[in-house]
């Protein structure tokens, strides 16, 4: 059976410039746009985005009439990462998403 956080990369895959790699504590983003390349880390466990999956599925079901919460979350974590200036880790917030810089 797939991870959720392999099933949230496999749905990143045919975005350009952003490339998501599961990895044992999360997913891993590499943002790459006019020659740079940002890195953004979003420690989150396969509960953890269950959980997020089924309230996105809500707010999609609500919005669309649509049930697929995994398109919307993409959605939103897609515009995060676009528009994000630094490299860091990604944090859900009330209002959706936002990158923490990193401090090193």
């Amino acid at each position: 059976m797939m991870s959720r956080r392999q099933e949230l990369t496999d749905l990143f895959s045919e975005i350009d410039g952003i490339e998501a790699t599961a990895s044992a504590h999360g997913v891993e983003f590499t943002i790459a746009h006019s020659g740079e390349c940002k890195r953004v880390r979003w420690d989150v466990s396969d509960a953890e985005l269950s959980k997020i999956l089924y309230d996105y599925s809500k707010d999609a079901k609500a919005a669309t009439g649509s049930s697929d919460g995994g398109a919307l979350l993409t959605v939103h974590i897609e515009e995060t990462l676009r528009t994000t200036t630094t490299s860091g880790a990604l944090e859900k917030t009330r209002n959706g998403f936002a990158v923490e810089p990193s401090t090193t």
